[in-house]
């Protein structure tokens, strides 16, 4: 995640100055926070049915999890080496 924290913060501060990277890192860190809530208040609530059902198909979870990966980092090969993908896809208002 701090890679693509990092890398965002950079793009964003040369494309947008100081008020895009740290619109950027409060939109990270917004999100990482509502995902840590949402996988807290699952814990504390769930049942203990629902604790061995996840356990029986954490392989399925590892196998689904490493294929995103996969593509994440696909994703941040391909927009380290085309720049101009990156800006037309997430600053679509700087490539007039």
């Amino acid at each position: 995640m701090a890679p693509f924290l990092a890398a965002v913060a950079a793009f964003a501060l040369t494309a947008g100055g100081f008020l895009t990277a740290f619109l950027a890192f409060l939109l990270f860190a917004g999100v990482m926070a509502a995902l840590m809530m949402f996988i807290a208040v699952l814990a504390g609530t769930s049942q203990e049915v629902l604790l061995k059902r996840l356990r029986a198909s954490s392989q399925v979870f590892q196998r689904v999890g490493g294929t995103v990966l996969m593509l994440a980092g696909l994703g941040l090969i391909y927009f380290t080496l085309n720049v101009g993908a990156f800006r037309a896809l997430f600053y679509p208002f700087l490539s007039r």
